[in-house]
Formats: C-alpha cells, structure tokens, sequence
C-alpha cells in the first residue's frame, strides 16, 4: 500500500499496518463526530474549515516516518493499565519529530467534552511546528473528566523519555 491521496479510504488510512494498533487514534475514535468515507470528505461536527491536502499531508507525513522506522506513536498507559481501565485504550502521543536536541510542544486538540478533533486541531500543529524544527506531539487523551488526567500523564512521559527522543524540555 502506497502513499494516500484525497480519494482513500479513511477505514484504509485506519487498518493500515503501517500504523499497527493505533490508526483508529487518528480519527476520532467516537465515530458519530465526524462523516465521510474518503479523506477529502472528512469532516467533524462543530468544525466549518476541512482542509483535504493537510489531512492527505499528515496521514502522508506519518507513514512514512513510521515506514522509516521511526516511532510516531506512543502508549501513555501501560498495557496492565489498559486492562484494568479500558477507556485507556484510547489515549496516547503521536510524534511529529523535528530536529534532535530542539525545543518541544504538545499540541492538544478541541472538542474534549465528546471527542479529540486531532485531525484538525492538533495534528495540522504538530506537523507544522516539526517542518521548523521542533518536535511536536499530539495527545489522544479521554473526553470528559479524564482529560486532564492524561494530559499529565503525557508530561511525565515526555519528561521520562527526553533523553532517548532526544528533546529540549
């Protein structure tokens, strides 16, 4: 499976192994917040502005990263945590990774009280702030009460991993 354009399929952009156990991270897990079948119809509800290059542009830019070898997703919750509370599943960091030694951001998305609007809110940021220089990530955290939770969870992770990401804190 190539690289995307406007006209796949958002379930292709999910299932492919190239994004392993996280794909479904990359669209709203909530499914009823966002329509359309192909990513030049993706769109999210309380959202007016669809961009289909940048959508094309991100799942583009991730997979091939991840095709590369490098790590673009990273579990905050360990795997016992996962079994024990399984809304954890859907919790985690992407990487959008700039230049070794540089500056960091996390990038958080909207639409936290129903679903994380990634796609258009925090990706488009990463992806960006990465092309400068910086390394990025962008949380997939828990709507509602838990938010705050793995935002912090998240932190300490960057944190813990800062030497072998190779980050400016």
């Amino acid at each position: 499976m190539g690289l995307y354009d406007r006209f796949a399929l958002i379930e292709d952009v999910i299932r492919d192994p190239a994004f392993k156990d996280f794909g479904r991270l990359l669209f709203p897990v909530e499914k009823q917040f966002y329509c359309g079948e192909k990513l030049e119809q993706f769109t999210m509800v309380f959202y007016n502005y669809h961009d289909p290059a940048k959508t094309v542009e991100i799942v583009n830019s991730l997979k091939t990263r991840s095709l590369a070898g490098d790590k673009v997703f990273f579990d905050i919750y360990s795997p016992e945590e996962k079994l024990e509370d399984a809304s954890k599943a859907n919790t985690g960091l992407f990487f959008f990774r700039g230049k070794p030694g540089a500056k960091t951001a996390i990038c958080i998305a909207g639409g936290g009280q129903m679903f994380v609007g990634a796609m258009h809110d925090s990706f488009p940021h990463a992806l960006e702030l990465s092309k400068l220089g910086y390394n990025a990530f962008a949380l997939i955290y828990r709507p509602g009460a838990h938010a705050m939770e793995d935002m912090a969870r998240a932190i300490t992770f960057i944190f813990d991993h800062a030497d072998e990401l190779e980050l400016d804190l």
